[in-house]
């Protein structure tokens, strides 16, 4: 049943608008922005985008983590999908991009499991009682750090991570560009988007 609805999606593919990643920096993961006609995708798929965008558009400029070759193969994975641009804008930036919560949602659920680099040596040596799971993109991240700029925070017991609290305010693109993805994520969301292109 899912395998059907996947293969019915990628009919709903249009040309590839541009490649961001050859523009932005996403900390190492390849983004892809295309078209997909909204009068043939099934309710739902899109609600993230809000009704105005939906009644007022056709088709929608879609960011996402999956390319367009492999869309139009395996069908396009709406937790892969890190939002939707206005249509009339081709570049990303915070006024013109309506971010997927699912998507953000799947980033701090990667970046939960804790797996970058030098992160366990740190809280082994320094026994913090929490560690901010801070974006890359980030200016100063020993300074002030903005709210849209913390995934979440590690909180530490016994030398070791015990749990992690996503910050619901943490947004993909602000005023400061795109998100830079750290190195555990990008590897994580790297392993998914090869699983989905096995389906």
């Amino acid at each position: 049943m899912i395998r059907n609805y996947i293969f019915a999606f990628a009919f709903l593919i249009t040309p590839l608008i541009a490649q961001s990643s050859e523009s932005e920096d996403w900390g190492g993961l390849e983004v892809n922005v295309f078209e997909v006609d909204l009068t043939l995708v099934p309710k739902g798929v899109f609600d993230f985008a809000g009704e105005d965008y939906l009644k007022a558009n056709e088709k929608a400029v879609v960011v996402s983590a999956i390319s367009p070759n492999q869309a139009l193969k395996n069908g396009l994975i709406g937790k892969l999908v890190l939002g939707v641009l206005d249509p009339n804008s081709k570049k990303i930036s915070e006024r013109t991009f309506i971010q997927n919560q699912e998507f953000r949602l799947l980033v701090q659920q990667l970046a939960a499991i804790g797996d970058e680099p030098g992160l366990k040596e740190y809280i082994s040596t320094q026994n913090p009682e929490f560690v901010a799971a801070i974006d890359q993109r980030t200016a100063n991240p020993m300074g002030n750090v903005p709210n849209e700029d913390i995934i979440g925070f590690y909180i530490i017991k016994n030398g070791k991570i015990d749990s992690f609290n996503q910050n619901k305010n943490y947004k993909l693109v602000t005023k400061d560009g795109v998100a830079k993805f750290t190195p555990g994520v990008v590897k994580q969301l790297q392993e998914l988007i090869n699983r989905a292109s096995e389906i």
